[in-house]
This record gives C-alpha cells, sequence and structure tokens, in this order.
C-alpha cells in the first residue's frame, strides 16, 4: 500500500474487531485531579490576565474559565486549554491532537497504527485492557457526510482530513472516558491542518 504507515506497537494480522480481555489497568492513569474552591480562584485570577493579554482566542473572562475548567478536568495544563479545546457552535470541542495528547498522557495506549492509502485511511488502537478497535475512512465516506466543499481543507488537504477523522473515530470507541465525552472540533466542522489543529472554526 502507498502512504505513509506509523506503527508504535504490533497490529494483528486479521482486522482488530472490537476485543475486551480481563486485564488490569494502571489505577493511577484514570485519576483527576480535584476541582477546588482555591483552584477555581486562581483559575478565575488567570482568567481576567489571559482575557486581556489577548493572546487567547477568547471573548470574555468567562469563557477563558470555562476552558480552563474543562482542561483542569481533562487532565491538561491549564493554559493548553486554549491551544487544544475550541468553542464551536456553542459548544467546546476537543482538536484531535488534543484528543491524542489526553491519551497519550494517560499510559493506556498499549497499540497504535495507521496505514494511509489514496482517497482512505485505517486506524488501529489498542488499550491497556485489551480493548481493541479499527476504523477505515474513506472519501467515499466524507462525500456521503457532506464533509467536502469546494475550497474546503477536504479539497486542499485530503489525507490530513481523512486520517484526523479515523483517528477520532477510533478514539471515541476505545477512549471516551479519557475524553469525558467530548465531540471534537472536526465533528462540529472545524477545519483541522496537517497536525491536528483547528485553523478555522467553521466549514469552508
Amino acid at each position: 500500500m502507498s502512504g505513509t504507515n506509523a506503527i508504535y506497537a504490533p497490529e494483528p494480522a486479521a482486522s482488530a474487531p472490537l476485543v475486551l480481555d480481563h486485564n488490569p489497568e494502571p489505577s493511577t492513569s484514570l485519576a483527576r485531579r480535584e476541582l477546588t474552591p482555591e483552584m477555581i480562584g486562581s483559575i478565575i485570577n488567570l482568567a481576567t490576565v489571559i482575557h486581556k493579554s489577548r493572546l487567547a482566542k477568547v471573548d470574555t473572562p468567562d469563557q477563558a474559565v470555562f476552558i480552563m475548567i474543562k482542561a483542569y478536568e481533562l487532565g491538561l495544563p491549564l493554559t493548553a486549554g486554549f491551544d487544544l479545546i475550541y468553542a464551536i457552535e456553542g459548544k467546546l470541542s476537543l482538536s484531535p491532537r488534543g484528543a491524542l495528547a489526553i491519551i497519550y498522557q494517560s499510559g493506556l495506549l498499549a497499540g497504535f497504527s495507521i496505514d494511509e492509502q489514496p482517497d482512505a485511511c485505517t486506524v488501529w488502537m489498542k488499550r491497556a485492557n485489551g480493548l481493541q478497535f479499527k476504523v477505515t475512512y474513506t472519501r467515499k465516506d466524507a462525500e456521503k457526510a457532506g464533509l467536502i466543499k469546494a475550497g474546503g481543507n477536504w479539497e486542499k488537504y485530503g489525507a490530513n482530513m481523512l486520517r484526523w477523522r479515523a483517528i477520532g473515530f477510533v478514539t471515541d470507541v476505545v477512549f471516551p472516558d479519557l475524553l469525558a465525552g467530548m465531540k471534537r472540533a472536526d465533528e462540529y466542522g472545524g477545519q483541522i491542518d496537517t497536525d491536528g489543529n483547528v485553523v478555522s472554526e467553521a466549514s469552508s
């Protein structure tokens, strides 16, 4: 097959079904930091400074507070939330890169492969407890979903959009608890660059 094939752990020879082995996971990997009144106060004070700086894409200090609280709950550094969490259609969403960052730091990723073909991308992930899932997302899938529009990123960067879409579908199945049920920015129509960052918060 042509394209990039990045493999971080051996993938099963056959197509991976949804499988769960009863292997224990590290008890600390799913730990969440407690949101104390003191922490909330610190976040509120920091939000005012961040809003005044105009270096983060927030319209109000309240938006900054909400993003930092969500980042804290997800186990991310507070200010990392401004690079990985986006408000689209009035709801907070994760960039694909943000979803991967949370998964990487959890210590629960036991296997991961990306296989890119012309007009398709196959992604496989395995969790430490044995849960594994594989998805192939194609250009035809994107066309059926109405994602491809003239001049949009699907036309300009088709391979990248296929990759991040496939990654997103797999993470939704294998790591929904880590992502706290948050949808990804691309699901709301956000345009994604080659690194999985949101470059536009509306569909082209």
